[in-house]
């Protein structure tokens, strides 16, 4: 599969690490659509609309992390562009799994789990 992202656009996501066990995810923290999708015909009031992405979801999920001492995933494109590229929901969890033991260095998220709730 060719690249969405061209080498100077920021990564899908933003990671903030946190202190404590939590982990807050965020798909819909901006309605951004990588240039390689261009508008996808939408006008400018189109992407500032819900369809987009959820407007204030990505603050207050920075809030309640930040209140939590959790770690954050934010999804830094539009909905609109992760259901063009993403073609089952088992690949977009793969993707999101990668990037939490990536941040936490974890290796085997079912152990980390349960640990977590012992």
């Amino acid at each position: 599969m060719d690249r969405l992202l061209a080498s100077d656009e920021e990564p899908a996501v933003e990671v903030r690490d946190g202190g404590g066990p939590l982990l807050i995810a965020c798909e819909h923290a901006s309605n951004r659509l990588p240039r390689a999708l261009g508008t996808l015909g939408l006008s400018g009031p189109d992407l500032e609309r819900h369809i987009a992405w959820d407007p204030g979801a990505a603050e207050l999920s920075r809030r309640v992390a930040e209140r939590l001492d959790a770690t954050l995933v934010l999804q830094r494109y539009s909905r609109l562009a992760l259901l063009r590229t993403v073609k089952d929901l088992a690949a977009w969890t793969e993707r999101l799994t990668e990037a939490i033991r990536e941040s936490w260095g974890v290796v085997d998220l079912a152990s980390a789990s349960a640990g977590a709730a012992a």
